[in-house]
Protein backbone atom coordinates (compact mmCIF):
# COMPACT_ATOMS: atom_id res chain seq x y z
CA UNK A 1 0.00 0.00 0.00
CA UNK A 2 1.51 3.53 -0.91
CA UNK A 3 1.14 6.54 2.28
CA UNK A 4 1.86 8.82 0.38
CA UNK A 5 1.79 11.70 2.94
CA UNK A 6 3.45 9.44 5.65
CA UNK A 7 6.75 11.34 5.29
CA UNK A 8 5.11 14.40 5.78
CA UNK A 9 3.17 14.05 8.62
CA UNK A 10 5.38 17.20 10.01
CA UNK A 11 4.22 19.28 7.78
CA UNK A 12 0.59 18.03 7.79
CA UNK A 13 0.67 18.70 11.69
CA UNK A 14 1.73 22.11 11.26
CA UNK A 15 0.02 23.61 8.04
CA UNK A 16 -3.48 21.93 10.02
CA UNK A 17 -2.51 22.93 13.32
CA UNK A 18 -2.03 26.68 12.14
CA UNK A 19 -5.10 27.01 9.85
CA UNK A 20 -7.45 24.45 11.16
CA UNK A 21 -6.19 25.63 14.76
CA UNK A 22 -6.58 21.32 15.82
CA UNK A 23 -4.61 20.17 17.98
CA UNK A 24 -1.24 18.41 16.07
CA UNK A 25 -0.93 15.24 17.52
CA UNK A 26 -4.93 14.44 17.11
CA UNK A 27 -4.05 15.51 13.63
CA UNK A 28 -0.79 13.57 13.24
CA UNK A 29 -2.45 10.61 14.89
CA UNK A 30 -5.36 11.27 12.51
CA UNK A 31 -2.77 10.68 9.29
CA UNK A 32 -1.06 7.96 10.91
CA UNK A 33 -4.85 5.89 10.94
CA UNK A 34 -5.71 7.19 7.74
CA UNK A 35 -2.56 5.86 6.03
CA UNK A 36 -2.40 2.87 7.89
CA UNK A 37 0.79 3.69 9.44
CA UNK A 38 0.66 2.43 13.41
CA UNK A 39 2.53 -0.83 13.95
CA UNK A 40 1.05 -3.10 16.28
CA UNK A 41 2.49 -5.54 19.08
CA UNK A 42 4.05 -8.32 17.90
CA UNK A 43 4.55 -7.21 14.61
CA UNK A 44 7.58 -7.61 12.88
CA UNK A 45 8.84 -4.91 10.44
CA UNK A 46 10.77 -5.04 7.69
CA UNK A 47 13.25 -2.23 6.09
CA UNK A 48 11.67 -1.90 2.35
CA UNK A 49 14.85 -0.24 1.35
CA UNK A 50 18.53 0.56 2.13
CA UNK A 51 22.07 -0.88 1.41
CA UNK A 52 21.83 -4.67 0.93
CA UNK A 53 24.26 -5.43 3.37
CA UNK A 54 23.13 -2.55 5.25
CA UNK A 55 19.04 -2.78 6.28
CA UNK A 56 17.47 -3.87 3.59
CA UNK A 57 15.43 -6.82 5.01
CA UNK A 58 16.10 -6.91 8.33
CA UNK A 59 13.27 -7.48 10.71
CA UNK A 60 12.59 -5.83 13.76
CA UNK A 61 10.20 -7.04 16.01
CA UNK A 62 7.74 -4.46 17.89
CA UNK A 63 6.58 -4.75 21.17
CA UNK A 64 4.24 -3.74 23.43
CA UNK A 65 6.22 -0.20 24.01
CA UNK A 66 5.69 0.93 20.72
CA UNK A 67 1.98 -0.68 19.90
CA UNK A 68 -0.15 2.16 18.62
CA UNK A 69 3.34 4.01 17.06
CA UNK A 70 3.55 5.72 13.61
CA UNK A 71 6.16 4.36 11.41
CA UNK A 72 7.51 4.97 7.91
CA UNK A 73 5.94 3.50 4.68
CA UNK A 74 8.91 1.92 3.82
CA UNK A 75 8.67 -0.21 6.75
CA UNK A 76 6.89 -3.43 5.49
CA UNK A 77 4.73 -4.80 8.24
CA UNK A 78 4.03 -8.56 9.28
CA UNK A 79 1.17 -9.80 11.53
CA UNK A 80 1.50 -13.16 11.96
CA UNK A 81 -1.57 -15.69 13.42
CA UNK A 82 -0.05 -16.63 16.35
CA UNK A 83 3.12 -15.87 18.75
CA UNK A 84 4.90 -19.25 17.93
CA UNK A 85 4.35 -17.93 14.17
CA UNK A 86 5.65 -14.25 14.82
CA UNK A 87 9.19 -16.52 16.95
CA UNK A 88 9.45 -18.50 13.57
CA UNK A 89 9.38 -15.89 11.08
CA UNK A 90 11.72 -13.29 13.49
CA UNK A 91 14.22 -16.08 14.44
CA UNK A 92 14.30 -17.09 10.63
CA UNK A 93 14.69 -13.43 9.35
CA UNK A 94 17.32 -12.10 11.56
CA UNK A 95 19.34 -15.34 10.66
CA UNK A 96 22.12 -14.99 7.60
CA UNK A 97 20.12 -17.76 5.47
CA UNK A 98 16.75 -15.37 6.31
CA UNK A 99 18.33 -12.34 5.18
CA UNK A 100 20.05 -13.99 2.34
CA UNK A 101 16.90 -15.19 1.35
CA UNK A 102 15.32 -11.60 1.73
CA UNK A 103 18.20 -10.10 -0.54
CA UNK A 104 17.01 -12.53 -3.54
CA UNK A 105 13.84 -10.91 -3.69
CA UNK A 106 15.74 -7.55 -4.03
CA UNK A 107 15.80 -5.20 -7.20
CA UNK A 108 17.81 -1.97 -8.10
CA UNK A 109 20.86 -0.56 -8.14
CA UNK A 110 21.71 2.80 -6.01
CA UNK A 111 18.80 2.04 -3.51
CA UNK A 112 18.07 -1.73 -3.32
CA UNK A 113 14.11 -2.15 -2.64
CA UNK A 114 12.20 -5.50 -1.66
CA UNK A 115 8.20 -5.40 -2.50
CA UNK A 116 5.22 -6.86 -0.74
CA UNK A 117 5.42 -9.64 -2.83
CA UNK A 118 8.96 -10.47 -2.60
CA UNK A 119 8.88 -10.29 0.89
CA UNK A 120 5.60 -12.65 1.25
CA UNK A 121 7.37 -15.35 -1.55
CA UNK A 122 10.70 -16.01 1.24
CA UNK A 123 9.83 -19.70 2.56
CA UNK A 124 10.10 -19.80 6.50
CA UNK A 125 10.81 -23.16 7.39
CA UNK A 126 9.58 -25.21 10.36
CA UNK A 127 11.61 -25.26 13.86
CA UNK A 128 11.96 -27.75 15.93
CA UNK A 129 10.17 -27.96 19.04
CA UNK A 130 13.26 -26.46 20.66
CA UNK A 131 13.98 -24.31 18.72
CA UNK A 132 10.09 -23.29 18.44
CA UNK A 133 10.61 -22.75 22.31
CA UNK A 134 13.77 -20.82 22.17
CA UNK A 135 12.23 -18.51 19.45
CA UNK A 136 9.48 -17.82 21.24
CA UNK A 137 11.65 -16.96 24.57
CA UNK A 138 13.99 -14.35 22.08
CA UNK A 139 10.36 -12.39 22.09
CA UNK A 140 9.69 -12.50 26.09
CA UNK A 141 13.21 -11.01 26.46
CA UNK A 142 12.57 -8.48 24.13
CA UNK A 143 9.81 -7.49 25.86
CA UNK A 144 11.70 -7.69 29.14
CA UNK A 145 14.03 -5.45 27.72
CA UNK A 146 12.09 -3.12 26.36
CA UNK A 147 10.39 -2.53 30.03
CA UNK A 148 13.95 -2.45 32.02
CA UNK A 149 14.45 -0.17 29.46
CA UNK A 150 11.77 1.96 30.30
CA UNK A 151 11.66 1.94 33.85
CA UNK A 152 15.86 3.10 33.66
CA UNK A 153 14.45 6.00 31.84
CA UNK A 154 11.63 7.33 34.43
CA UNK A 155 14.58 6.60 37.33
CA UNK A 156 16.58 9.02 35.25
CA UNK A 157 13.68 11.45 34.59
CA UNK A 158 12.81 11.62 37.64
CA UNK A 159 16.46 12.13 39.29
CA UNK A 160 16.95 14.99 36.70
CA UNK A 161 14.28 16.79 37.66
CA UNK A 162 14.33 16.59 41.13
Amino acid sequence: MVFPFLCRIHSFKFTFHIFLGQDHVHLAGYIADRFEARVKSKDIAIQGSGQRYGLLGRPAYIGTRLDGWAASHDLFRIRASSIDCTARIYAFLRSDSGHRAMLRHSYGTSIPHVNPEGIASVRVPTLSTDLAVKATRVLQLIELADADEEQAIREVEQWVNL
